[in-house]
């Protein structure tokens, strides 16, 4: 089975500037919003930002009675207040991943038990939940981060994604196993199917509950014969490979949303020296040996 290499986001990043200049990333639903070549590394932008010196610029007025401003510009100011959101949307994510991991073993629960009936079931087989239930937390008193809802949504298609090229990135099957027809039809089946949406269910600007649109039309494809059996691929089969294979996902997720307050230190060392006017030319990057995400 051919390799399916895992995207470079460089171009996407491109993408967000209109001929007027005017940033649309704020309107932007969709993965692979940060320039992966620029940014190799989560704290590559941190480290970027932080070794850019201080600005100011001057704010025209267009009214007589109005003065023109001076705007300050410290980068060590910004790269806090990123910091500061980002460890929110970690402590978010800590609870999203367990939500994530139960939506998925209920969506599997839900589609066998409508397997047993007698008649056919309405609505569809992966069901959709509303996410209102995002919008407050009786468990604490901080308020939602901003784009609540669409980093849950982002997070789950993101989790998805990633099952899918951990399954197709397994070690082939060996040849002397008596199962490895099998194998490899089961996992071409999934590639061709993956490859065909990928540019409608994880690329660009996308709708909401794309994650589970691509579980449901797996579920809904047609089973194939396996070359040199009598054996079909199974879908249904395939959608619990990448359910259980995403269960892991969120387990190891999990643990690093957990440690993302430990992951800063160093980024809030250097932010808080150059805030305490540490001359530039002694922020240096963080040590290689140092721990990251």
């Amino acid at each position: 089975v051919p390799f399916v290499q895992r995207g470079n986001s460089t171009g996407m990043a491109e993408s967000f500037q209109d001929p007027t200049g005017d940033s649309r990333l704020l309107r932007y639903h969709g993965l692979g919003a940060l320039n992966s070549t620029l940014f190799p590394t989560w704290e590559s932008y941190f480290l970027n930002l932080m070794n850019t010196p201080n600005e100011y610029q001057i704010i025209e007025s267009s009214r007589a009675h109005v003065p023109d401003y001076e705007l300050d510009i410290e980068p060590a100011k910004l790269c806090a207040g990123i910091v500061s959101v980002r460890e929110q949307i970690a402590r978010e994510f800590v609870k999203d991943l367990d939500t994530i991991d139960r939506m998925g073993r209920e969506a599997m629960g839900s589609y066998f038990e409508g397997l047993r009936s007698d008649g056919p079931t309405d609505g569809p087989l992966i069901p959709r939940h509303g996410l209102g239930f995002l919008d407050w937390d009786p468990n604490t008193e901080e308020a939602p981060s901003p784009l609540r809802k669409g980093n849950f949504d982002l997070l789950k298609l993101l989790a998805t994604q990633e099952s899918v090229y951990r399954i197709l990135e397994r070690e082939p099957p060996n040849p002397a196993d008596n199962n490895h027809l099998q194998q490899t039809a089961t996992t071409a089946f999934l590639q061709e199917f993956f490859v065909e949406r990928l540019p409608t269910h994880f690329t660009g600007h996308l709708k909401y509950d794309r994650a589970d649109d691509f579980l449901e039309e797996l579920l809904l494809s047609t089973p194939r014969l396996i070359p040199g059996t009598i054996s079909l691929v199974d879908p249904s089969g395939l959608v619990r490979m990448v359910i259980g294979e995403r269960e892991r996902v969120v387990g190891e997720w999990k643990v690093c949303a957990m440690q993302v307050a430990e992951d800063h230190t160093d980024i809030r060392r250097l932010q808080l020296n150059l805030m305490m006017g540490r001359k530039e030319e002694e922020v240096v990057e963080i040590n290689e040996e140092d721990s990251f995400q």
